[in-house]
């Protein structure tokens, strides 16, 4: 038997970190194209692909016609105190 051998996994280049998720988080008008690019390839591509892939999900062997990502917030670095 033959091991297979594992499927290239998508990239996304963050450019502006977590916050490349969100519309409206830069100032530059040409980055909110990319971030609204980035956003779309994520929802349409890679998680659809990702979630089908899991043991837990629930509908293995269908394909799957639309998946919403909610992005409502950005979670601060914690701050120190001491």
């Amino acid at each position: 038997m033959t091991a297979q051998a594992p499927a290239d996994l998508p990239v996304l280049v963050l450019f502006a970190g977590l916050r490349s998720f969100l519309a409206g988080q830069t100032d530059n008008s040409s980055r909110k194209a990319m971030e609204r690019k980035l956003y779309l390839q994520f929802e349409r591509r890679i998680l659809p692909q990702c979630l089908t892939q899991q043991r837990w999900f629930a509908a293995k062997g269908e394909p799957i016609e639309r998946v919403e990502f909610r992005a409502d917030g950005i979670w601060e670095q914690a701050q120190t105190y001491g």
